[in-house]
């Protein structure tokens, strides 16, 4: 079979053109895996980044935790200590009170028995009312 002019040109056309597609295609896969690496470096750098603020959160809370377990300490040193100072000074209040209550007991006990003694019937009297019955 001839070949003409015009065939061969197509031809040769045809072939540069699949040839540029195929370096085309070439540079396209090669752009991708540098896009590709460059995205992972990046996303490691960004990575790493987040967890050294990470690492830092995580310390300053635990600083945070720690300063509140102290001050909690602290605080139930305070409040043990009032309660101390509140038990003795309860203690010191109610002591006189008690004291008080009890002479007053004592006074009064004394008194009745006193009242008693002066509204005691005679002996005489009662036989008079033991005879009666």
């Amino acid at each position: 079979m001839v070949i003409d002019s015009t065939s061969q040109w197509a031809l040769l056309i045809i072939a540069v053109a699949v040839s540029v597609q195929a370096i085309l295609f070439v540079a396209v896969v090669i752009a991708a895996t540098i896009a590709w690496k460059r995205t992972f470096v990046s996303l490691d750098a960004r990575l790493a980044a987040v967890a050294a603020r990470l690492d830092s959160v995580t310390d300053e809370t635990r600083r945070a935790a720690e300063s509140v377990e102290a001050l909690s300490g602290q605080a139930r040193d305070v409040f043990h200590t009032a309660g101390s100072v509140v038990r003795n000074v309860t203690s010191a209040v109610t002591t006189p009170r008690a004291y008080l209550v009890a002479t007053a007991a004592s006074a009064l006990s004394g008194a009745l028995s006193r009242w008693r003694q002066r509204k005691a019937v005679p002996v005489s009297n009662v036989t008079r009312i033991q005879s009666i019955h």
